[in-house]
């Protein structure tokens, strides 16, 4: 994700980093560690991917009673550590979920 003007406030300039989402599924809370998503510093509102919130659904999906997993891309390969926000699955803009 490129940085861009905060559309919510106006005042921060939104930047790429990583968080924990907490994903509930059939009445189960599964926690997903590096999530990627574009953050504002000033009014912390996040700007998610639609792309990337259906990877981190997905592996939550699959946790099979774990209650954390971590976040990879579809393209991860084994023993290298995953790939930052940029290296996601670009997509056009209109595909962003802008959320609280």
């Amino acid at each position: 994700m490129k940085s861009f003007p905060c559309e919510y406030c106006g005042r921060g300039t939104v930047r790429s980093t990583y968080v924990t989402e907490v994903i509930e599924l059939n009445g189960r809370r599964v926690l997903v560690k590096g999530v990627p998503i574009g953050l504002c510093p000033k009014c912390g509102h996040r700007y998610y991917d639609e792309h990337v919130m259906n990877r981190a659904r997905e592996l939550a999906s699959r946790a099979r009673g774990k209650r954390t997993v971590l976040y990879t891309n579809e393209y991860a390969i084994p023993g290298v550590p995953d790939a930052c926000p940029e290296d996601e699955k670009q997509i056009d803009e209109r595909e962003i979920y802008h959320g609280v």
